[in-house]
């Protein structure tokens, strides 16, 4: 866990997520995903389009698993609204999705939810 932890902090996204990834085959925690899909993200942030598919893909996944395991989690949720608002259809964004999470959050947290809409 440390090991991913200094590698984000020192931005070697492709390092922290080989780490996070198996972390997560030992203890398979929300906390873990969610780390797992913030890492993918900044990596698909750094890299061309064509290459970014593959760690957008990545986080999505990741950051749906987090919030399948703690769904009422507000950081969970906001990086999934932000996540499903942002990608392209194409690689399953899906603004009515992000809508939806986006009243969820609301519920859970009034004022992030209105942060967020």
């Amino acid at each position: 866990m440390i090991l991913a932890e200094k590698a984000y902090g020192i931005k070697e996204y492709n390092q922290a997520i080989n780490y996070y990834e198996k972390i997560i085959v030992e203890n398979p925690s929300a906390e873990n995903y969610f780390k797992l899909g913030v890492a993918a993200a900044r990596k698909s942030l750094e890299v061309s389009r064509l290459f970014s598919m593959t760690y957008v893909l990545k986080a999505k996944k990741s950051v749906l698993n987090a919030h399948r395991l703690a769904p009422k989690n507000p950081r969970y949720l906001k990086l999934l609204i932000k996540l499903f608002a942002e990608i392209p259809d194409i690689l399953g964004g899906n603004k009515e999705f992000a809508q939806k999470k986006a009243e969820e959050l609301f519920i859970i947290d009034r004022i992030q939810g209105l942060i967020i809409k």
